[in-house]
């Protein structure tokens, strides 16, 4: 999932008419065309230089809401959606930083670990309903309420409360990703750790001999991911240590450094409901440089199709979805398709007619990966209600 997660405290956002979102490099030394600017983040104050060029500016909006809590969530415009997209591709991921302003101010300037499309939402902290509503209006360019109009709250999306994962449970979860392929750190190896087990010039079968299979692997380069369910709690969305990344020159380990990034501990949803739907995962090596994530996706297996659905399952296939499409993005195969009779399509067919509607339209039975992001991308955000759970329709194909 591409999504550009910040959070914003109460800066006194002014009715200012000009400039009101804009996104643009940054850089920690001065370069040319870049001004100095203060981030401000509680009661720390940092300088960095960013460009006057603006990445994304209020022209490439197409739209901006608040129906999340304490969330605003911006659409890009097709235009838009290209300059993001090819400008955080461009950029060395876990490396370059970019800056977010909201009316002139930094709000923040997060390191680029993805290429980001038409979404992304930032948290707001300490506006009122009604000042969210105003701030989206005026993101999205939408006019002001009629002065003397009283603000119509709205019912907002709440998130789940969670809580920790039992070591059982964890030990449940990491097994079912194993058989996947999908490979996570227990714990973070310490700086002693590394430098007793590590050495320059390791060949890769080495690197993993020591830590194990990683979770993300290019030929370059060895990513190795701590376990959702192991991160601290996080809830300001801080940079914090999240992963170990260790790069290769001329399949020689050269150097290896801690990732960092906006992450939080993943939880279990109280009062959500078990899942009913079952889908069985191909057991491929996601590691390989020859994994091909169309078939990850078109290998998945669903034997109960005509079950009846409940809300966790919805999300289950949200994040299924987008995971395939992060690892065609992540692998350069954005425009990859997959065939509308695979399983997976079918179950996706059958409760979201947003793939329905993609299967009808489809040319020679197949689906892009990139219409399946666009189509799914809204839910995985949170803003759009997930359909209503039900049955599927038997003998609906």
């Amino acid at each position: 999932m591409r999504l550009l997660h910040i959070a914003i405290p109460f800066l006194g956002i002014g009715l200012s008419q000009g400039e009101i979102l804009r996104i643009s490099r940054a850089f920690d030394e001065p370069v040319p065309g870049a001004e100095r600017m203060e981030l401000k983040y509680r009661d720390e104050v940092q300088q960095i230089f960013v460009v006057k060029e603006a990445i994304i500016s209020d022209a490439d909006v197409k739209n901006a809401d608040a129906s999340v809590e304490e969330q605003i969530q911006v659409e890009l415009n097709e235009e838009g959606a290209k300059k993001m997209k090819a400008a955080t591709t461009g950029l060395a991921h876990g490396k370059d930083r970019f800056a977010v302003l909201v009316d002139g101010r930094v709000v923040t300037a997060p390191v680029v670990r993805d290429s980001l499309g038409a979404r992304f939402f930032f948290n707001v902290a300490g506006l009122s309903d009604e000042q969210m509503d105003d701030l989206a209006r005026r993101i999205s360019g939408r006019p002001p309420r009629p002065k003397g109009e009283a603000f119509e709250a709205k019912p907002l999306q709440k998130h789940r409360e969670v809580v920790p994962y039992s070591e059982q449970e964890y030990l449940q979860l990491k097994a079912g990703r194993e058989k996947m392929g999908i490979y996570y750190l227990d714990r973070l190896p310490t700086d002693e750790d590394l430098s007793e087990a590590l050495r320059v010039g390791m060949s890769r079968n080495e690197v993993e001999k020591v830590l194990g299979k990683p979770t993300f692997a290019q030929a370059d380069e060895l990513f190795y991911g701590l376990a959702p369910e192991k991160l601290p709690e996080n809830p300001d969305r801080e940079f914090i240590p999240c992963g170990l990344r260790l790069r290769f020159q001329e399949e020689k380990l050269s150097q290896w450094s801690v990732a960092t990034g906006p992450e939080s501990r993943s939880g279990k949803a109280i009062g959500a409901e078990q899942p009913s739907l079952v889908v069985l995962n191909p057991e491929m090596d996601l590691t390989s440089l020859n994994f091909d994530p169309v078939e990850l996706f078109e290998g998945c297996k669903v034997p109960n199709p005509d079950r009846a659905v409940n809300r966790t399952d919805l999300e289950g296939l949200v994040r299924l979805v987008m995971m395939f499409v992060s690892m065609a993005e992540d692998r350069g195969l954005p425009e990859s398709a997959v065939t509308g009779d695979c399983d997976l399509m079918k179950i996706l067919e059958k409760h979201f007619p947003e793939a329905a509607n993609l299967k009808k339209d489809t040319a020679a039975g197949k689906i892009s990966l990139k219409k399946l992001k666009e189509a799914f991308e809204p839910y995985a955000v949170g803003g759009k209600p997930l359909p209503e759970a039900k049955a599927a329709p038997v003998g609906k194909e």
